[in-house]
């Protein structure tokens, strides 16, 4: 099971998904059930997000549910502590109120747009696959204590000598160096503060203290001359420029991430013809940092289309012709026949996009349409 991630966010969804299905949804359907009909919503924006706190998370049910969704867009919010609009991942989304619009189908597939109220767990980087392993430092040495008169006692520890017992008062009860248990030990406690006994060897000891006197003094030499401070400071930078190769590493890899996740965008000044299939389409198209009014025409031809013209998430142009012959049941619903050309004044905002996004929703009862676009630039 995934971990919970840093934040945990409330809001407004609106996404894209595709199913294995290849029966059409009508919009405002609930889903129905099966494996053929679960959705994979594969990327969206939340849109007046909301911190809240886990509890509140927890608590909260979702009339649908997914484990985990990448590659969501959280727009920034005065209620939502990250600055500006970011790409996060989200664990345990549930999801109300949903609806389901913009519904196609191809290639065996079903694809739409799903929105709804959302609440959510948020991870600042995509999540990896496996589950997370305990940190387990091993098992602890058991320390030594000292009771109220200053003496020292062990659980196993060779404190008092080979004696058989060990309990660090040299009392022993028979070894393997002293069957007899008489051996008194090389530490005397009858002072209260431990000594040595005469007749000990006590080398390793001394040699202890010659080595112990050598790292003292290399560690003086270290810190307290230049050279010694040289070989610190390459240390220290040699430490700090492996640890940036990692994090530009794993930065590299997310913004690859992010740039597989945004559509690429055409240049202006195109014309787009489309013949023989009622295919829903859409395409960006980059109208650069020039302020100016872009024109787009558009001729559906004598069979009816539906062209909307998207800049920043908003819809700024659209379609409506009110008299369509020999259709009259989509007079007025955004649809257009014969030709008409829209218009949108755009002004550069290097706080917003430069793409201009087109969308042409066909008549689904008529394979036979055709239309025509020609995208100018601003001017």
């Amino acid at each position: 099971m995934s971990s919970l991630g840093k934040y945990f966010v409330k809001g407004h969804f609106v996404g894209q998904f595709t199913t294995n299905q290849d029966k059409v949804l009508s919009a405002g359907h609930p889903l129905p059930e099966g494996d053929e009909h679960q959705v994979n919503i594969y990327r969206g924006i939340i849109d007046q997000p909301k911190q809240i706190e886990v509890e509140e998370f927890k608590d909260a049910h979702g009339f649908y549910n997914f484990r985990k969704v990448n590659n969501i867009q959280i727009n920034k919010s005065s209620a939502w502590p990250i600055e500006n609009d970011r790409i996060f991942s989200m664990n345990h989304l549930k999801m109300n109120n949903v609806e389901i619009s913009n519904v196609t189908t191809s290639d065996g597939k079903t694809r739409g747009e799903i929105r709804g109220d959302i609440i959510a767990s948020v991870s600042e980087l995509p999540f990896e696959k496996g589950e997370e392993k305990p940190y387990n430092p091993g098992k602890a040495a058991k320390p030594f204590n000292v009771d109220d008169n200053n003496q020292f006692s062990g659980s196993g520890d060779n404190v008092g000598g080979n004696s058989g017992n060990q309990n660090g008062d040299g009392s022993g009860t028979g070894g393997p160096n002293n069957p007899g248990g008489n051996n008194p030990g090389c530490l005397d406690f009858g002072n209260k503060l431990p000594q040595f006994r005469s007749g000990c060897n006590t080398k390793w000891l001394r040699w202890l203290l010659y080595l112990l006197l050598i790292l003292l003094l290399l560690y003086l030499l270290a810190t307290c001359t230049q050279i010694g401070k040289n070989i610190y400071c390459k240390i220290d930078n040699w430490k700090i420029k492996k640890e940036l190769n990692i994090v530009n590493a794993e930065i590299d890899t997310l913004r690859t991430r992010i740039n597989q996740t945004i559509p690429v965008a055409e240049p202006c000044g195109n014309k787009i013809d489309h013949n023989g299939t009622n295919e829903f389409w859409d395409h960006r198209y980059n109208i650069g940092t020039q302020d100016g009014l872009v024109s787009i025409f558009f001729n559906a031809v004598y069979i009816p289309d539906r062209l909307e013209v998207i800049y920043d998430g908003k819809l700024v142009a659209q379609t409506n012709d009110l008299l369509i012959n020999g259709y009259p049941e989509l007079n007025g619903k955004g649809f257009q026949q014969d030709s008409i050309t829209l218009y949108f004044p755009y002004k550069y905002d290097k706080t917003k996009p430069t793409e201009l996004l087109l969308r042409v929703i066909p008549n689904k009862d008529d394979n036979r349409t055709e239309w025509h676009i020609d995208l100018s630039c601003p001017r």
